[in-house]
């Protein structure tokens, strides 16, 4: 619809109409301008409410990697703690070793010792067995030797005793 103020700028000749007619182009340009006003705080209101969530959408993404950075650095403390328990462990574990190696030497020694001593003690038995043996069997054989000479004297003896 053509603006009243065209109108009367069209149809007017004197210097009035003009000046509604020079109205008319600042009430247009007034108008352009509010639109163009309203336009651009739409558009940054639009651009703040953008940049508000890119911004919490941006703080929420660093709270998520400073968490996981955290619990990064919370698992290396305990890794290298742990580490270097199991490094303690190990120097303990090595000196038990050493020291049941030392002890297992020395029962070694000592069952070869008892061992050794044990064969003695039996080669001893065997040998004092068989002596034994061989002293038993003189004696009966002296004894089967003497027996009839010992019932001769005692023979002997009991008729002189007569």
């Amino acid at each position: 619809a053509p603006c009243p103020c065209s109108t009367m700028a069209l149809h007017g000749e004197n210097g009035v109409a003009r000046t509604i007619g020079g109205y008319r182009n600042s009430f247009h340009e007034t108008q352009h301008t509010s639109r163009q006003l309203l336009e651009l705080q739409r558009h940054l209101k639009e651009m703040r409410s953008n940049r508000s969530s890119s911004k919490m959408q941006m703080e929420g993404e660093v709270s998520a990697w400073q968490a996981i950075c955290k619990d990064a650095r919370e698992a290396t403390q305990q890794h290298e703690r742990q580490r270097a328990a199991n490094e303690v462990r190990k120097v303990q574990l090595e000196e038990e070793v050493r020291q049941l190696r030392s002890s297992l030497q020395d029962a070694e020694s000592e069952v070869a010792r008892i061992h050794a001593m044990t064969s003695s003690l039996e080669a001893k038995r065997l040998h004092a067995a068989d002596r034994a043996r061989e002293e038993i069997k003189e004696l009966l054989q002296g004894k089967a030797l003497q027996a009839p000479k010992e019932l001769e004297l005692r023979s002997e003896l009991a008729s002189a005793r007569q």
